[in-house]
């Protein structure tokens, strides 16, 4: 039995997406890349006996704060806000957009979890995901169904 649904995304879903993550995890990447230029300039400069010049480590903040604009505009440049059709059984997640389809096995997914908004997110292990709004369904209880039975087989392939 498979179960499909059709919706296309829209940069605000993503978005919250995206900030939920950065709450619960990503930030601590983020304060990573913001200041470790800052550390390999300060490094590079202490070894090799010269004095911590201002200039030089406002520059690799400036390079830092680079980086992270570039992690959060990614995702939002990158969604595809076309109507996409997913399909869910028992071997993954198929999902087609346009002439382009493509296959997630199970056993690829980190987790399955449902937004404040009533969007369906199903978390790659690679960071990406499939964030299945609640328009997407035709009533409360398909939606359900969808949510027990994505949860059923993820369960399945990843005792």
């Amino acid at each position: 039995m498979s179960m499909t649904v059709q919706y296309a995304s829209t940069r605000e879903e993503v978005f919250r997406w995206y900030l939920g993550l950065w709450k619960k995890t990503i930030w601590k990447v983020h304060l990573l890349m913001l200041f470790a230029p800052m550390g390999i300039v300060a490094l590079r400069l202490v070894s090799s006996h010269r004095p911590l010049a201002a200039d030089a480590l406002l520059e690799s903040l400036g390079f830092g704060v680079v980086i992270v604009a570039i992690m959060w505009a990614y995702p939002l440049f990158m969604y595809k806000p076309y109507p996409r059709v997913l399909t869910i059984d028992a071997a993954g997640i198929t999902s087609t957009i346009g002439k382009r389809s493509g296959v997630r096995r199970w056993a690829t997914i980190a987790s399955i979890h449902e937004t404040d908004e009533g969007s369906v997110v199903m978390q790659l292990k690679n960071g990406n995901a499939f964030i299945v709004p609640l328009r997407a369904f035709h009533s409360a209880k398909a939606r359900q169904e969808f949510v027990e039975a994505a949860r059923s087989w993820l369960t399945m392939a990843n005792p």
